[in-house]
């Protein structure tokens, strides 16, 4: 399932209403001006809309992957990982 398989994007993300609720979301972010806006709307939405208990921010390399002691660390605090990668 894709996002493209929808005409309207809330459809989409409706389906993940009641798994978000209450979870913890870590929004991975590289930087790029764009994404720094995208990762605020993000965490506005993901809060205001389906109720996560909490969003974490953190920044990886602009080009390369994020270092493996960053991903055990999400992987030990965060349910829900969006990786970021806008120029």
């Amino acid at each position: 399932m894709s996002p493209r398989d929808f005409q309207d994007i809330n459809q989409f993300v409706e389906l993940f209403d009641d798994l978000l609720e209450g979870r913890v979301v870590a929004i991975l972010n590289n930087r790029w001006k764009a994404m720094d806006l995208v990762a605020e709307r993000f965490e506005t939405a993901l809060r205001r809309d389906h109720g996560v208990r909490d969003v974490l921010h953190r920044t990886i390399p602009i080009s390369g992957a994020a270092p493996e002691a960053l991903l055990d660390e999400l992987g030990a605090q965060a349910d829900v990982a969006v990786v970021g990668l806008a120029n």
